[in-house]
């Protein structure tokens, strides 16, 4: 089990990413903002509302205001990363899919991590998950073609991959973003506001399609079911309940950052910039850009 002290550290390493992630950010819009001569605010106070928005961009009456999301893969997801990585090296290009892979393996979590490779609980659980899924797949018929044991689905006539639904990194996402649109409600209504959503190289491994995530979001999300976006029923209702709030914001942002090592004498130091940004406009947006708003998507090559 981890420890309190293991968890605090945890949690202090979290915000600490936040707030690196934020500055990165404001780094980028101050350059921006100095260019064109406009004002950048952190946390700006706003008169009609209790929320602040992590940065706020000002010139004379008009503004826009964006709120940065970091989301980290749950200690869940680190688990299934390193069993459908082993999985990949035993069977090479089969399709694996986690639905319902039990919580309750988040007791081991820290076995399963970068720091403990070799860990004999892993060894022990991959070595007997392997045995079980050669085991069924040789007395499959010829017609079947796809397992499921433990909550995970793997397809061996598939073209490879790990495509991840309940609980995935890009669901876990999705809640982070209505949560932040609720909590802007206030703001959104009377000026644009953008969600900026942090660590995008989580969903792109994931195999996610941005355009999906936003055109959901929009308010497309209530013309499916929630089986067929595999999503649990509490999900798929917290989304629905929000996209009153989600049809306000002006926009999703899914921003990508390099990291690129520096070395100063003898220690090692990552250089981060942001590498480029993916923008989508929401299409029930229903004011007018402001110029500093259009100025600021045209730059540094935001799309």
């Amino acid at each position: 089990m981890i420890s309190r002290f293991d968890d605090s550290k945890k949690v202090a390493l979290r915000q600490h990413t936040e707030t690196y992630n934020e500055l990165i950010v404001g780094k980028d819009l101050h350059g921006f903002a100095n260019k064109h001569g406009y004002q950048v605010s952190y946390e700006a106070k706003y008169s009609h509302s209790n929320a602040r928005p992590d940065w706020t961009v000002i010139d004379k009456e008009e503004r826009f205001a964006l709120e940065l999301v970091t989301k980290h893969k749950s200690e869940h997801s680190l688990i299934i990363d390193a069993i459908v990585t082993r999985l990949h090296q035993h069977f090479g290009e089969v399709e694996i899919t986690s639905t319902q892979f039990p919580e309750s393996h988040n007791e081991v979590a820290w076995k399963f991590s970068k720091v403990c490779p070799g860990c004999k609980i892993l060894n022990l659980y991959c070595d007997n998950l392997i045995e079980r899924i050669e085991h069924a797949h040789g007395v499959l018929q010829d017609s079947e073609k796809d397992i499921c044991i433990d909550g995970l689905r793997i397809v061996f006539n598939g073209k490879g991959g790990n495509n991840r639904f309940r609980g995935s990194v890009s669901h876990r996402y999705m809640l982070s973003i209505v949560e932040k649109a609720t909590k802007m409600d206030s703001i959104a209504e009377k000026y644009p506001l953008i969600i900026g959503v942090m660590g995008s190289n989580h969903l792109r491994t994931s195999t996610t399609d941005f355009k999906n995530i936003t055109d959901w979001l929009f308010g497309n999300l209530c013309t499916y079911p929630p089986e067929q976006l595999n999503l649990s029923k509490n999900d798929y209702d917290e989304i629905s309940r929000a996209i009153p709030s989600l049809k306000k914001l002006a926009g999703i942002m899914f921003y990508d950052l390099k990291y690129k090592p520096k070395r100063d004498d003898a220690t090692t130091h990552a250089k981060v910039r942001l590498r480029s940004c993916k923008y989508f406009r929401n299409p029930h947006y229903n004011m007018k850009y402001p110029r500093l708003l259009e100025y600021y998507l045209l730059s540094n090559n935001h799309s």
